[in-house]
């Protein structure tokens, strides 16, 4: 064990380990392996050939591990530059449908009952946001594999290769079906964000309006002492009436 210790920081100080630590797990566990595999192989009286084809097979399998390793780490910032993708990589139907969510959620967002809070502003907003997120990245993935299906040959293929394609061709169209029932739900909900909105303004103008209930209901009691006046104003039309017949008729 100390052996193997003092083997691991030697090759370490060269520079002989990958710096990724779990390549250098994979490494020094294949190391491991072979030399045990090694000791083994001398205690039961194998041969210096059978050592030496043991020892390269678990090296070859570790080489094959770190080679796998590798591979899974160069892909992963591909796969985050696929997230970093902008409509403009989109295809006609995931351009569309993006389109579409973007509208509808630019509908929630820009609404009275939204910017009021009157819905949960923080909620609703951190939903939306995670919704648009994930259906923009499922909609490049699906233009990417709908891309990928358009380079193949169109030349006539055996059973194998037509059920293959047949079994993608329906997991695409049942992807897409349900991403674009996802998008018909934000648009249903942006339909209903727009009927609150408008209860909402005819709510508030019914609450301005009720401010001037009060004075309405002052300037109609005033309509009892208007009957009284007008009653004033005829008494005195039939004193002037009476002044101007009585003017008429000639001095005595």
């Amino acid at each position: 064990m100390g052996d193997q210790r003092q083997n691991a920081r030697t090759i370490r100080r060269h520079g002989l380990l990958p710096r990724d630590q779990i390549l250098r797990l994979i490494v020094l566990d294949s190391a491991a392996i072979a030399v045990i595999g090694a000791l083994m192989a001398v205690a039961t009286g194998m041969t210096v050939l059978a050592v030496i084809v043991a020892g390269s097979a678990l090296a070859i399998i570790g080489l094959r591990l770190v080679a796998l390793r590798q591979s899974t780490v160069r892909d992963r910032p591909r796969a985050r530059q696929s997230h970093r993708q902008t409509p403009e990589d989109l295809d006609g139907p995931s351009r569309s449908l993006l389109q579409r969510a973007v509208t509808a959620i630019s509908t929630v967002t820009s609404s009275q009952v939204y910017q009021d809070d009157v819905v949960d502003r923080r909620a609703v907003g951190t939903i939306l946001a995670d919704q648009q997120r994930d259906i923009t990245i499922a909609l490049h993935e699906q233009a990417r594999l709908r891309a990928r299906r358009a380079e193949l040959p169109g030349f006539s293929a055996g059973p194998m290769t037509a059920e293959i394609r047949d079994t993608q061709t329906q997991a695409a169209e049942l992807a897409e079906s349900s991403l674009a029932a996802r998008v018909q739900a934000l648009e249903r909900y942006a339909a209903e964000i727009r009927e609150a909105d408008a209860a909402y303004r005819d709510w508030q103008q019914a609450g301005r309006l009720a401010d001037l209930e009060s004075q309405h209901l002052d300037m109609l009691a005033r309509t009892a002492a208007d009957e009284h006046r007008i009653a004033e104003i005829e008494a005195m039309s039939q004193q002037a009436r009476a002044v101007r017949l009585a003017l008429r008729e000639p001095p005595a």
